[in-house]
């Protein structure tokens, strides 16, 4: 019996020493390899009739078996390194009949692989001697990256090692500038795109000119000159005006003797010039008449007059006259609302001259699409145009519009069917209808009279009940507590009242006998 215990004890110790090898799964490290590189690397031995699952092997790569020795199986794995960064993966390990005797986690690391621009700066444009910069960013995984900058000019830039270049700005012109990025590891590398910085010279200014005139251009002898309204146009060397109104200086300060006077506008170094008028009081204005047509002849029904660019010459006494600006003359009608030829009659020291417009008349078409949310009102309401919507026909052209019109009436005064109008560029019109109901007034409801109750006569004989015994209607809750205790107070002495009879008629009997 002691010998089978043992021989079972010794069977468990076997198999639990065969499991864990049965199962081992064992950890390949195959080093590591740089990018582009042929691997060929030892992963394990095994059996010569044991087999290796390729399933598991990853893309681009492959198992090579080599024989080496009597039963004995040398497995590596080969392949070119096209990836970058961790390789892992499993190697299952098969006996001849299929099952798995262990596993293999195998990895490598791939360093280096081909830098990535992930940006270039924009092309630079500059004063002289400004400062500039030309930047790129790049990255390489598993590999640290070089820079090396270079021009169209000069080539290669020594020192011009970082992402970033401070290009020399002492030359006006245009240069391109462009990066390339190596991997450290690898060697790879990837040249970015070209960024070109254009040195111009300072903007400086070039002259000036007038660019809107006074309001006031007439002037008695010894007048101070009001500059009110005047401003000046900044030339520079680029190209770019900058009108001031303030900044600048104008002289003579007084006006001079009667005639015409120019007025010198100093701004830097630079000048311009305008005239004025001395002398001519234009109460002595005889007859105007248009010198300048507006630089607007053509208008459409409903359009405001625009009197850019008007000028009239106001004609005075021994041949003199003044020429008159649009800001200092009135004009009528401000407001076109007949299609035709019209006439603005301008009018200045009461005197009156006219120029021609063109009226065309405003085809466009103004339709309901949508109608309001709310149709229906009470008297006194105000329009709700919620929802309301709009389409503009001009020819082939459709437009949807939801605002920029305007409805009348706002408020709802009439009972019954009222018709809204809605209006778009003040001329063109359309309309939809609501209803509006009379408002009704609230009253509160009058009471019914109450009956009064009709007595007949009943043969029925009539019981007195003695008011001790009928019952009383409660009349509130205080008065229906006090008829309670009252009869529980009667009630009482009622007892108290008989025990005393029956007390004294017991005591009197009792007595009645003792005397026998």
């Amino acid at each position: 019996m002691k010998k089978k215990a043992l021989s079972i004890l010794i069977s468990l110790i076997l198999l639990l020493a065969v499991l864990p090898s049965a199962y081992a799964e064992d950890i390949i490290n195959l080093g590591t390899h740089n990018y582009g590189s042929t691997i060929d690397a030892h992963i394990a031995d095994i059996s010569e009739d044991q087999i290796c699952d390729t399933s598991t092997i990853p893309d681009g790569y492959s198992l090579v078996e080599k024989v080496e020795g009597e039963g004995i199986k040398r497995i590596y794995l080969t392949g070119t390194a096209t990836t970058h960064g961790p390789v892992n993966f499993t190697l299952r390990i098969l006996n001849a009949t299929g099952e798995e005797v262990k596993t293999l986690s195998c990895g490598f690391t791939v360093l280096g692989c081909k830098p990535v621009i992930n940006s270039v700066s924009e092309n630079v444009k500059c004063m002289l001697n400004e400062t500039a910069v030309v930047s790129v960013d790049a990255s390489c995984e598993g590999s640290t990256v070089s820079y090396q900058w270079y021009s169209d000019t000069h080539g290669l830039i020594n020192g011009a090692t970082s992402n970033l270049y401070f290009p020399f700005t002492n030359l006006i012109g245009t240069d391109s500038f462009y990066c390339v990025v190596t991997s450290d590891v690898s060697g790879e590398n990837v040249t970015s795109s070209k960024i070109s910085v254009t040195v111009t010279p300072p903007v400086t200014l070039t002259g000036i000119k007038i660019a809107s005139l006074p309001q006031k251009l007439n002037f008695e002898p010894n007048e101070i000159i009001n500059t009110f309204g005047l401003t000046i146009a900044a030339c520079y060397s680029d190209g770019n005006e900058k009108i001031l109104s303030s900044g600048f200086e104008t002289s003579p300060t007084y006006a001079g003797m009667q005639g015409k006077q120019t007025i010198e506008v100093s701004y830097e170094n630079f000048k311009t010039s305008y005239e004025v008028t001395v002398g001519l009081d234009i109460s002595s204005v005889k007859s105007i008449g248009v010198l300048e047509n507006p630089d607007k002849n053509l208008y459409k029904v409903g359009d405001t007059v625009d009197v850019t660019g008007l000028v009239i010459r106001a004609y005075m006494d021994a041949n003199q006259y003044i020429d008159v600006q649009a800001s200092e003359v009135e004009y009528t009608p401000k407001t076109l609302d007949t299609a035709g030829k019209q006439f603005i009659t301008v009018t200045y020291a009461e005197k009156t001259c006219v120029f021609p417009v063109t009226v065309e008349e405003d085809k466009t078409e103004i339709k309901i699409l949508t109608m309001p949310n709310k149709t229906s009102y009470t008297v006194g309401d105000r329009l709700d145009t919620t929802g309301l919507s709009i389409t503009l026909q001009n020819g082939s052209r459709t437009e949807t519009l939801t605002s920029g019109f305007s409805v009348t009436p706002k408020i709802l005064a009439s009972v019954g069917t009222q018709e809204v109008t809605v209006i778009y560029g003040g001329v063109n019109k359309c309309t939809f209808s609501v209803t509006v109901n009379e408002k009704k007034l609230q009253t509160s409801p009058t009471p019914a009279p109450t009956p009064t109750p009709t007595i007949k006569p009943t043969d029925v004989p009539v019981i007195n009940i003695p008011s001790s015994v009928a019952p009383t209607p409660p009349r509130n809750n205080s008065h229906s507590t006090s008829n309670t205790l009252s009869v529980i107070v009667k009630v009482i002495m009622l007892i108290a009242i008989f025990s005393l009879v029956g007390l004294g008629a017991y005591v009197y009997t009792m007595r009645k006998k003792g005397k026998k």
